[in-house]
């Protein structure tokens, strides 16, 4: 056992919201949004800017191998976190590797060479995966303005063009957490449901990640 569960989801499924609002009440929670990277100004850099900057200019000045080799050193630092934070107790990380590996292999750019790496790392004990329509998340993104190149496909964001990634990506995170011991929790409400939800959830993923289907709690997401 790993000591440690991942709370994953589709963009505007209220992951971070719902993970900040857990560290105020302190618990452990690792992650690769910037109020956690104050420490970490390389990991940040690379999130951040590098890699964004290379995505746009894919095709142009750099490969697809490269832009993607940009996010190995974020995913090292979840594993190395996860791994430091579950020695002191339970801690919840934000995604792993599943949501990256997810995008990279939907936008064609991940590289079997570094799919096989981040598969290698240590499986959590669990994962709560909150659920949210893709019309829902549209509209809490604030339509296509809101959002950034790794959240649509093409060059421009449309409607269409999020709510097909966005159903693609649900697809193939679900697809990487398949033999880990998952629980679906029904993101479209308000914090504070799922926020109780996913504290129901953790006992069933302390159990392990013997293959198991999903439970869904609460709730009917489209």
């Amino acid at each position: 056992m790993n000591g440690f569960w991942v709370v994953l989801g589709g963009d505007y499924s209220g992951k971070s919201e719902t993970l900040r609002r857990l560290a105020a009440e302190g618990w452990r929670v690792v992650s690769y949004d910037d109020p956690y990277l104050h420490g970490f100004p390389v990991v940040r850099a690379l999130r951040s800017t590098l890699f964004f900057d290379a995505y746009r200019r894919i095709g142009r000045d750099y490969s697809p191998e490269l832009a993607f080799s940009l996010l190995t050193p974020v995913v090292w630092h979840l594993r190395d976190e996860a791994l430091r934070g579950a020695g002191q107790g339970p801690t919840l990380v934000d995604s792993y590797y599943f949501k990256l590996l997810a995008k990279g292999i939907i936008s064609g750019i991940a590289d079997p060479a570094t799919v096989a790496l981040w598969r290698s790392f240590p499986a959590p004990e669990g994962v709560v995966f909150l659920d949210v329509d893709p019309d829902l998340a549209w509209r809490r993104a604030g339509g296509a303005a809101g959002l950034n190149p790794v959240e649509h496909y093409g060059p421009e964001a449309t409607y269409d063009s999020f709510i097909g990634y966005q159903r693609d990506l649900r697809a193939a995170m679900l697809h990487e957490v398949r033999d880990v011991g998952l629980t679906l929790v029904d993101a479209s409400r308000s914090t504070d449901l799922v926020i109780a939800d996913l504290r129901a959830a953790l006992p069933a993923g302390a159990r392990g990640p013997a293959r198991r289907r999903p439970r869904r709690l609460t709730g009917q997401v489209r």
